[in-house]
C-alpha cells in the first residue's frame, strides 16, 4: 500500500511539474516565433516590423505587430487612409502542458507549443459589412515548425458610387520546417462591376499555388512550386476616346525547380501565357493588340570550378497589332562565366543596401543611387575581373514584310593581359551586334520617317527610297541580295557602324 501512495505521489508531482513547465517552456517556443518572423519581416525591406506585448499571463499573452511600410506610395496610400502603419493584433495561448493549447474554438490536443490568432485593426469591421469574416492564424509545434493558415470568407459589397464587388472563398496553408516551406492554397474569384453611365466590369479567376519545397536564404528563395491562373477580363469605356475597350487575359502558368547550391539558386524557371488581348467589343474580330502562346524560360547551371552560366529564351507564338501579324517572335540570351561568389557579394551587398535604406528613412533618389553604386562596386568589380560573356544567340521577329534576324556577343579581352576594371571597361569590352532587316521593311520603316516629316504622301515612296540609297551610299546600310544589313562592332572605346566610326568614347 505504501508503494502505491508513493507512486501515486511520484505521478501528481510529475502532472504538477509538467503543467508548471508546459506554459513556460510553450511560452519561450512562441517568442522565438515572433522574434524569427518579425527578422524576416524587416530582412525583406517592405515594412519596419515591431512587436510589443501589452498583456501577459501564464497561459498567454496578448501584444501587437506594427508594421510600418518603407515604401513611399504604401506610406502614401495610409496616409490617405489616415494612419501611417498596419497593426496586427497576436492572441497567444499557451498549453497548461506541453502539448496541449486553448484556443478560440477549444482545445489542441496536438503536439502544439502555442496558437497565435492574429486580428487585423479595422478588417473585422469592414468584412462584416460584406457578410465576410477571415481567419489568419499560426500554430507553432514544440520543435518549432509552424503552420499558417489564412481564410477569408465569401462576401459582397456596394458603394455609394454604384460599384458593386463581390468575391468567393481563399484560403492559403503553409507548413514551415526549419527554413524550408510547403503548402498549397487558392485565391478568391473577384467580380468588379460598375452601374450606367459608365458601365464596366472586371473578373478575375483564383489563383491557385502549390509549394512542394521552398527555402529561402538571406533573401533568395529556391525550391519547386508552381502558380497556375486562369486569367481575367475586363471591359470599361476610355476616358479620352469614349470607346469601350476590352482587355482579356488567358491562363498563365509559372514553374520554379530549383536548389541552393554554393550559396546561390541553380535551376529552371518557366512560364506561359496563353493569351493576351485588347480590342473594341464593337470590333470584336479585330483586336487592337493581341498575343498568343508567349513562354520565358530560364536557366541556372550548377556552378563549377566557381562558374555558372544562365539564359534567357522569351517566345511568342502570334503578335498582331493593328491588323498586322508579327511572328514568330524569339529573343535567347547567354549570360556565361559568372563568378559565383562575386554573385553571392552581390546579393549580400543588396541586403546590406536595404538596411542601410531603412536605417536612414526617407531619402532622395540622388542619395539611393550613389549608396547603391558604392555597395555594389566591389562585388561588380569582382564580376568583372572573371570575364564574364553576353550572348544574343537569337533575335528573330516575323513582320508582314519580312523577318528581322539579329545575333551577338560582348565579351570583356583587357589590353596586354591587365587585370580588367570597372575603371577600364569602355576599354576592354568588345562587342560586335549583327541585323538582317527585309528591304521591304526597311521600305515601310523609311516611309513612316518620311510622312513623320511632312513629304506629301504622293512623294513618300520616291523620297523614301532616295533616303536609303542616301544611308547606304554612305556605307551606313549593306544590301545583301533583297536585304539590309547593320553590322555593330565597339573595340578600344570606338563604336563601328558597317566599319564607319559613328561614336568614340
Amino acid at each position: 500500500m505504501k508503494k502505491r501512495y508513493v507512486a501515486l505521489g511520484l505521478l501528481v508531482a510529475v502532472l504538477v511539474l509538467a503543467a508548471g513547465l508546459g506554459p513556460w517552456y510553450t511560452s519561450r517556443i512562441a517568442e522565438r516565433q515572433i522574434t524569427a518572423t518579425v527578422d524576416a519581416l524587416n530582412q525583406q525591406g517592405v515594412f519596419e516590423a515591431r512587436y510589443s506585448r501589452i498583456a501577459y499571463s501564464w497561459f498567454g499573452q496578448q501584444g501587437t505587430l506594427k508594421l510600418v511600410p518603407t515604401d513611399p506610395r504604401l506610406s502614401s496610400q495610409l496616409r490617405r487612409n489616415g494612419t501611417q502603419e498596419i497593426v496586427l493584433r497576436l492572441s497567444i495561448a499557451y498549453g497548461p502542458i506541453p502539448f496541449a493549447a486553448w484556443q478560440r474554438d477549444g482545445v489542441s490536443l496536438m503536439p502544439v507549443g502555442a496558437v497565435i490568432d492574429t486580428r487585423i485593426d479595422g478588417l473585422e469591421q469592414a468584412l462584416r459589412k460584406a457578410g465576410s469574416g477571415y481567419r489568419l492564424r499560426d500554430v507553432v509545434a514544440l520543435n518549432g515548425d509552424n503552420e499558417l493558415r489564412l481564410r477569408l470568407d465569401p462576401g459582397s459589397v456596394t458603394s455609394a458610387r454604384g460599384e458593386h464587388v463581390q468575391w468567393t472563398a481563399s484560403e492559403l496553408r503553409l507548413n514551415q520546417h526549419g527554413q524550408r516551406m510547403s503548402g498549397s492554397g487558392h485565391s478568391s474569384e473577384l467580380t468588379i462591376t460598375h452601374d450606367a453611365p459608365r458601365a464596366s466590369r472586371v473578373h478575375i479567376s483564383p489563383l491557385k499555388l502549390v509549394i512542394d519545397d521552398m527555402q529561402v536564404v538571406n533573401g533568395q528563395s529556391a525550391g519547386k512550386y508552381s502558380v497556375s491562373w486562369d486569367g481575367m477580363q475586363a471591359s470599361g469605356p476610355q476616358r479620352k476616346r469614349g470607346t469601350t475597350l476590352a482587355l482579356e487575359v488567358g491562363k498563365t502558368l509559372f514553374k520554379v525547380d530549383t536548389h541552393f547550391t554554393q550559396g546561390i539558386a541553380a535551376g529552371k524557371a518557366d512560364m506561359r501565357l496563353a493569351d493576351f488581348s485588347v480590342r473594341e467589343p464593337a470590333n470584336a474580330s479585330a483586336a487592337m493588340f493581341a498575343m498568343k502562346d508567349m513562354t520565358i524560360s530560364s536557366l541556372a547551371t550548377e556552378p563549377r570550378n566557381d562558374y555558372t552560366d544562365s539564359s534567357l529564351r522569351w517566345n511568342v507564338t502570334d503578335i498582331t497589332a493593328q491588323g498586322q501579324h508579327y511572328s514568330p517572335a524569339t529573343v535567347e540570351l547567354h549570360m556565361n562565366h559568372l563568378y559565383v561568389p562575386a554573385m553571392r557579394d552581390t546579393v549580400k551587398a543588396l541586403q546590406d543596401l536595404r538596411r542601410s535604406m531603412r536605417a536612414q528613412g526617407s531619402v532622395s533618389p540622388q542619395f539611393v543611387f550613389q549608396r547603391m553604386a558604392g555597395i555594389l562596386m566591389a562585388p561588380l568589380q569582382q564580376l568583372i575581373e572573371h570575364q564574364p560573356v553576353l550572348q544574343l544567340t537569337q533575335l528573330h521577329l516575323g513582320t508582314p514584310n519580312g523577318a528581322l534576324q539579329g545575333k551577338g556577343e560582348a565579351r570583356i579581352e583587357p589590353a596586354n593581359g591587365a587585370t580588367p576594371s570597372l575603371t577600364t571597361l569602355p576599354q576592354d569590352l568588345v562587342a560586335q551586334f549583327t541585323l538582317d532587316v527585309p528591304g521591304p521593311f526597311a521600305h515601310k520603316f523609311a516611309t513612316l520617317a518620311m510622312a513623320r516629316q511632312g513629304v506629301p504622301a504622293d512623294q513618300l515612296a520616291a523620297t523614301s527610297q532616295r533616303y536609303l540609297d542616301t544611308l547606304q551610299s554612305e556605307g551606313f546600310l549593306l544590301q545583301q541580295g533583297d536585304n539590309y544589313a547593320l553590322k555593330l562592332d565597339y573595340r578600344n572605346s570606338t563604336l563601328l557602324l558597317n566599319g564607319r566610326p559613328v561614336w568614340q568614347g
